[in-house]
């Protein structure tokens, strides 16, 4: 009964340590470089913030409509000198950050700050959507 025993937590020992294994490489999956089933329709929508806000002289505002098609990825970017604001409105987002993923559905935001470096992913069977607010710099 022993041997039987010590067999079956030897099956559940491997078994748990394949799904960790797996579990990680899912997580730590290589970004990607270029966008793939992605559409972005922008919209710049105030070219000189700095007539509307002290020292934002430079700076304009904008939003963007993006659609990820089911197994698509945004590629790897990051956000320095541009915040960014996202609303999931249709489908479920995987953002991928600092090493781990978290999902987000319609209603849901995503924030992107300076110190953001992050790709966005739909694992889904429908595409996913989301409307962006960004302030970006002039060129």
């Amino acid at each position: 009964m022993q041997r039987k025993t010590l067999h079956v937590l030897k099956l559940l020992f491997v078994g748990l340590s394949l799904f960790v294994v797996q579990a990680r490489a899912d997580a730590q999956q290589s970004p990607p470089v270029q966008n793939k089933g992605v559409a972005a329709k922008s919209i710049t929508a105030i070219k000189n913030l700095g007539a509307e806000i002290d020292g934002m002289q430079g700076r304009a505002f904008g939003m963007h409509m993006v659609t990820i098609e089911p197994g698509g990825a945004t590629a790897l970017h990051d956000h320095k000198d541009r915040p960014e604001l996202l609303y999931v409105s249709q489908g479920t987002i995987t953002e991928h950050k600092d090493g781990t993923s978290k999902e987000y559905g319609p209603g849901q935001a995503i924030t992107a700050t300076k110190e953001t470096t992050h790709w966005l992913e739909n694992k889904g069977l429908s595409p996913a959507a989301f409307i962006g607010a960004i302030i970006v710099r002039q060129p």
